[in-house]
């Protein structure tokens, strides 16, 4: 597990002192610090570190949502089948194959984890800021600049955006497997499931 590596690696000894050397080694020097996360790892996080939320303080949540839910559980069902979950895990050659099951099941998992932010965010009484993933594809920098703006840096804004080097991981397999899912479900050409 990654926390795990970077606990032992920060030679934290416990969950507090993970987040303060987490926090001095990775907090930009405009001080802020993000970081992304499933809804499940969030949880797993806060049962690990009840005063995560307080140690991160003051904290921003930006929710990425991605309109398109079947692109999205067919890009995760290929994910787990490859484990490659970003272009930089290394592609490893393997047959791919179609999964009603699996797309079914991610779907599920897609729309148990939007509703556990949710949940989450309305008893906590926060509004995050919502980013659609396909706006950011469409619009990286402006997207960039919106949060940028959001976390009151814009001052210090480099003079260009350089979004991380990720190559796209889906290819004509999502959209065939895409495709094959609507027609077996009957779903119009293009849906928003969930």
């Amino acid at each position: 597990m990654l926390r795990e590596v970077m606990a032992s690696r920060l030679q934290a000894a416990s969950p507090e002192d993970y987040f303060a050397k987490l926090l001095a080694c990775r907090t930009s020097r405009n001080g802020v610090f993000g970081l992304k996360a499933h809804f499940h790892h969030f949880e797993a996080a806060l049962n690990w570190c009840p005063s995560m939320i307080k140690l991160l303080s003051p904290v921003t949540y930006i929710y990425l949502n991605r309109r398109d839910k079947l692109a999205q559980a067919v890009s995760m069902a290929r994910a787990m089948q490859t484990d490659a979950w970003t272009s930089m895990d290394g592609a490893v050659e393997m047959i791919l194959r179609y999964d009603e099951g699996l797309i079914t099941q991610c779907l599920e998992d897609i729309r148990q984890q939007r509703l556990g932010w949710l949940r989450w965010f309305e008893i906590n009484n926060i509004a995050p800021a919502f980013v659609n993933y396909e706006d950011l594809v469409a619009d990286t920098a402006g997207v960039i600049r919106g949060i940028v703006e959001l976390l009151g840096v814009q001052n210090n804004e480099p003079e260009e955006i350089r979004p991380p080097i990720a190559e796209r991981q889906g290819d004509e397999t999502n959209v065939a497997w895409a495709a094959r899912f609507r027609r077996e479900h009957d779903l119009p050409p293009v849906a928003s499931i969930g």
